[in-house]
C-alpha cells in the first residue's frame, strides 16, 4: 500500500469497483489494463504512476492519483471569464436575400451580446461569417468572413448589431443559397479593462456608458420575465431563418402539452 493511509470504507469501495467502471476508463482501455493484471480500481490506484504515464497517458496517471485521494483538478468557485462568445445557427431553409441575412445576423449579434452582459464583459472585436452548404457540392459555393476592432469595447446591443451589419453588407453576393451565418465576439475584457477613446475623451465627447448600461439592463430584465419582448428592430422575426425542429425531443418536465397521454 506504499504507506498510504486509507479509510476502511473507501478502500472497500475501491476494491469492489471494477476498473472499467472508473470514470474515464473505456472498454478498450480497460481491456489493456486487464491484460496487465489490473482488474480493480484498487489495483489501478496501486500501479506505478510512471508506468501509467509511459504506457497510457497523463490522464490515466491523474485518475490513479485521484483514486489515492490526491486532487488533480482544482475546484473553481467562480468560472473563468470567457475568451470569446459565438452565436451561430444553420438556417431551416436557405436564404437568398440580403434582408433575410441581416435579420439573422442581427439576431445572432443580439444573443451574443446578451451573453456578454451576462458575464459582465465587454467586446473589443467582432467577427461575422456567412456560407453556403458545403455538403451540396453541385450548387454554387460561397463563404466569407470579416472582422472589425471596436474603437472602444462595448456591451451595447445597438453598437454590436450595427457593426455586425456593417460587416455583412459588403460580404453579401447575390445568386447563392446561404445555409449558415454567425457572429463571434472577441477580445473580451471586464469593466476595469475598458479604455476610453483618447480623442473623444480629449474633445469632451466620451460616450455615456452609464446611460447605455442602464438601457441594456432594463432590456435584459424585461426579456428575462418574458422572452424576446424587447428586441432590436432589425431582428424582424426568426420565421425565415429558424432551424428545423421537426424531431425536437419532447420537454416532459417543462411543457404540459408534451406530457404523455394515457387512455
Amino acid at each position: 500500500m506504499g504507506g498510504r493511509l486509507r479509510l476502511e470504507s473507501v478502500a472497500t469501495l475501491v476494491w469492489n469497483t471494477q476498473v472499467e467502471e472508473v470514470w474515464g476508463v473505456g472498454r478498450k482501455l480497460s481491456a489493456r489494463l486487464q491484460a496487465m493484471g489490473i482488474v480493480t480500481a484498487l489495483q489501478l490506484a496501486d500501479t506505478h504512476l510512471a508506468t501509467l504515464r509511459k504506457q497510457f497517458s497523463v490522464v490515466l496517471e491523474r485518475t490513479a492519483r485521484e483514486l489515492n485521494g490526491v486532487p488533480c483538478v482544482p475546484w473553481e468557485d467562480v468560472p473563468a471569464p470567457k475568451k470569446q462568445i459565438m452565436c451561430s445557427r444553420s438556417f431551416g431553409q436557405p436564404l437568398q436575400k440580403l434582408n433575410d441575412l441581416e435579420e439573422a445576423v442581427a439576431h445572432f449579434a443580439t444573443r451574443a451580446t446578451e451573453k456578454l452582459r451576462g458575464g459582465q464583459q465587454y467586446a473589443g472585436e467582432l467577427m461575422v461569417f456567412i456560407r453556403t452548404n458545403p455538403f451540396k457540392a453541385t450548387e454554387p459555393q460561397y463563404s466569407r468572413s470579416a472582422s472589425v476592432k471596436l474603437i472602444q469595447p462595448s456591451q451595447d446591443s445597438r453598437v454590436i448589431v450595427q457593426q455586425a451589419l456593417n460587416l455583412l453588407r459588403p460580404m453579401y453576393r447575390e445568386g447563392f443559397d446561404y445555409a449558415k451565418a454567425g457572429v463571434m465576439l472577441c477580445e473580451l475584457v471586464e469593466e476595469a479593462g475598458v479604455q476610453e477613446d483618447l480623442f473623444q475623451a480629449a474633445a469632451g465627447q466620451a460616450p455615456d456608458n452609464g446611460r447605455s448600461e442602464r438601457l441594456m439592463a432594463v432590456m435584459d430584465a424585461i426579456n428575462r420575465r418574458s422572452k424576446a419582448t424587447v428586441y432590436m428592430a432589425r431582428e424582424a422575426g426568426p420565421a425565415a431563418y429558424a432551424m428545423r425542429r421537426g424531431y425536437l425531443s419532447p420537454a416532459y418536465t417543462t411543457r404540459w402539452d408534451d406530457l404523455p397521454k394515457v387512455r
